[in-house]
């Protein structure tokens, strides 16, 4: 099956023909009339479809989501299938109510939360190569049509001729998708955790690491010292110039073709040497290579999905981009599934095709990627992954290369991960203590003495209301709140680079926080954070008869501490170490109020510990 992959490419032919794009309108006959403002009062930006097994671990993603600006929320497949009746299966019933989600939420954000089956993928055929059939996530991506348009059950076929029209497929994304490759609910907090870590900015400042790996194409194998007919590493230094605009980006190359005058910096391409950069922390790895859904080839020696599983970044977590054919089909056990769901590192979003790929066209594809991810608008890698593919869609129309790579690039993980921001400077912000009453909340935003306008500020009030807004020309902002307050305003800051700020303001005349089922269980932000001798934790735990704990558990999920507690409000001091006595390493942990006999975490909280 490889040799048949890279024989194949080595025979591509790019097609080229007249560019137009056909776009079908969304079919209303199934729509159905969703709730107004699930999130608070407001439309939901950001949908998670995820089984409801999962559900509490990537509400965690939703409340962050939602308190950091965009409306998110968590909707179970359980309830979509239930909701739509008349869809032929799971995978088009999610797309009817992802198309409803759109039209009625102004739903932008998509997370598919789980692996296949656990969330349905959409099997697409192609008549390319003599038949191929494939999972396309840019099915739930899409609005026009429904992708089988002379309902003979089979997706995705293209325009052959007047006799043959296919299903007029839109391939235009209108969403901004990924998919949580993970199968069990601790798989799910492992995946949720990583993508909150890659929210933030990094503990210490550091250069942006990216990782350019490229092996000989053709012939496979390659003996040194023959004339390569398809080098990788030309592909990979068409890049360099986007990347090297940016004076705060480092490059690695790593170049199966080497010692070569014309990249004379390159290292040679190895198993070990891969491995070493992803374990130095990487934050971008392209890999213009061979594979299968088990490896990625990096020259003579091979990288496996155990490989990546094992891998121990911690908190520098690794965005990819693979090339190799089919290391992105996640109906198997693919590398790229398997580098993401690392509970120890690994990546935190990768882009991997689920079929095959060819050589001819790796620098166009690699090149909008590049071009979108690292221009000057910096976007998250879902919209980037989006944009990259708009150009090629002209081209795919017909079966062959472009349309393969348009329907079969897969991106693993929330597209709303940023692949690179420049590093945001510091600021300040006057943030005074609430008062309960009060119909509004106002504070100011600088940068030294300077204002800082545009600031995005979100509050979520009493947990009941969520009010956005941005600062004026004088770094200042007045939140206005539909009833007075009563108990809690939680604040978020996001500058126009990119810098984040939290915190919660009490109602002035509270302690902790306040006790009733209207506030429920809480979770006040932990402080000092990043702690070094210790931490303070604050909060209520609710009002059941059994006794409450708070746990502290790691990047992996593993539980390094519990901390017993009353019912009610609370507060209490932990000093770093674990059940043992010992001191916990450095590195990011999550705090979960756990309330009586029950294991579902009702508030979580992010802490840093440093030495």
């Amino acid at each position: 099956m490889i040799a048949f992959a890279w024989s194949r490419a080595s025979r591509l032919v790019t097609l080229r023909i007249a560019p137009f794009l056909l776009v079908l309108a969304a079919s209303a006959a199934h729509a159905r009339s969703l709730p107004p403002g699930p999130v608070l009062g407001q439309p939901a930006a950001y949908v998670i479809v995820t089984p409801s097994s999962f559900a509490s671990e990537f509400q965690r993603l939703a409340h962050w989501k939602t308190r950091y600006g965009v409306p998110a929320v968590v909707k179970p497949l359980e309830e979509i299938v239930a909701e739509y009746p008349s869809g032929r299966d799971d995978a088009e019933r999610v797309r009817m109510f992802l198309n409803d989600a759109s039209t009625q939420w102004g739903t932008q954000w998509v997370l598919l939360g789980g692996d296949a089956p656990w969330v349905p993928a959409r099997q697409v055929h192609s008549a390319f190569l003599g038949g191929l059939d494939f999972a396309s996530d840019l099915y739930f991506a899409t609005r026009g049509g429904d992708w089988d348009d002379n309902l003979n059950g089979i997706f995705g076929e293209a325009y052959a001729s007047p006799s043959a029209p296919g299903d007029s497929v839109d391939l235009t994304p209108r969403l901004w998708l990924g998919r949580a490759p993970v199968r069990s609910a601790a798989e799910a907090r492992a995946f949720v955790g990583k993508t909150l870590l890659a929210s933030f900015e990094p503990v210490v400042a550091r250069p942006f690491r990216a990782v350019l790996a490229a092996e000989v194409l053709y012939p496979f194998p390659w003996t040194p010292g023959t004339p390569p007919v398809i080098d990788g590493a030309p592909y990979a230094e068409s890049v360099i110039p986007t990347l090297t605009a940016h004076p705060d980006i480092e490059i690695t190359r790593l170049y199966q073709n080497v010692p070569d005058p014309n990249w004379p910096d390159a290292l040679p391409l190895s198993h070990d040497a891969v491995l070493d950069a992803l374990e130095d922390g990487a934050d971008f790895v392209a890999a213009i290579t061979h594979g299968t859904q088990e490896f990625i080839t990096v020259g003579p020696d091979l990288i496996t999905g155990d490989d990546l599983a094992a891998t121990t970044n911690g908190r520098v977590l690794t965005r990819g981009w693979l090339w190799g054919s089919h290391t992105g089909d996640f109906t198997a056990d693919c590398v790229a599934e398997r580098w993401v769901r690392t509970p120890t590192g690994g990546a935190v979003a990768c882009i991997a095709p689920s079929n095959y790929t060819f050589a001819s066209p790796t620098p166009q594809y690699l090149g909008a990627f590049m071009n979108a991810a690292f221009g000057p608008a910096a976007p998250a890698i879902g919209v980037a992954h989006a944009e990259a593919l708009l150009g090629f869609i002209p081209f795919a129309i017909f079966d062959g290369a472009h349309r393969l790579h348009v329907m079969d690039l897969t991106l693993f993980g929330d597209p709303g991960t940023q692949l690179y921001a420049p590093p945001a400077a510091a600021f300040a912000v006057e943030a005074p203590a609430a008062e309960r009453g009060s119909t509004s909340y106002a504070l100011a935003v600088t940068r030294g003495a300077l204002p800082v306008p545009g600031a995005s500020v979100c509050a979520i009030v009493d947990d009941r209301e969520w009010v956005r807004g941005s600062t004026d020309v004088e770094g200042r902002v007045r939140l206005p709140f539909a009833s007075p307050l009563e108990r809690a305003v939680l604040l978020t800051v996001v500058t126009p680079d990119g810098g984040r700020w939290s915190a919660d303001r009490l109602a002035e005349g509270t302690v902790g926080v306040p006790s009733g089922d209207l506030a429920g269980p809480r979770l006040v932000a932990p402080s000092p954070n990043p702690a070094r001798e210790s931490i303070r934790f604050a909060g209520h735990a609710g009002t059941g008869g059994g006794a409450a704990r708070l746990e502290v558990i790691d990047l992996g999920g593993r539980r390094v501490r519990a901390l017993p507690i009353t019912p009610g409000a609370f507060e209490l001091r932990w000093d770093l170490r674990d059940a043992a006595g010992r001191r916990v390493p450095e590195g990011v942990y999550f705090a979960r109020l756990i309330d009586g006999a029950k294991t579902t975490a009702l508030a979580t909280r992010r802490l840093i510990v440093l030495r």
